[in-house]
């Protein structure tokens, strides 16, 4: 089951630039480290969402596809505060490719 780790802290901001994008399409950006012991994936979107209650529901599509494809990593999930006017099957679709 995937977890969300909320990402508030200067240091976990920091340690992301040291994090090479391994995929990304014109939904997402996958970013991945599997140089610790536990590996974790972050996705950003490249679009922006600028309401807090779409940026959630979002988030829990992106929890609700990743369950399904039995993900057990840890997970960030950075959502920006603009438009995103992808469907539920659009998301799915582009994570899908990414993973």
């Amino acid at each position: 089951m995937s977890k969300i780790f909320p990402i508030k802290k200067k240091k976990d901001i920091f340690m992301l630039r040291y994090i090479k994008n391994i995929k990304e399409n014109n939904i997402f950006i996958l970013k991945k480290n599997s140089s610790f012991i536990k590996e974790y994936i972050i996705i950003i979107s490249k679009k922006i969402v600028p309401k807090s209650y779409q940026r959630n529901k979002i988030r829990r599509q992106i929890k609700e596809i990743l369950r399904a494809s039995n993900f057990k990593n840890k997970l960030y999930i950075i959502l920006k505060k603009s438009v995103i006017k992808n469907s539920y099957q659009e998301i799915k679709n582009s994570l899908q490719v990414l993973l």
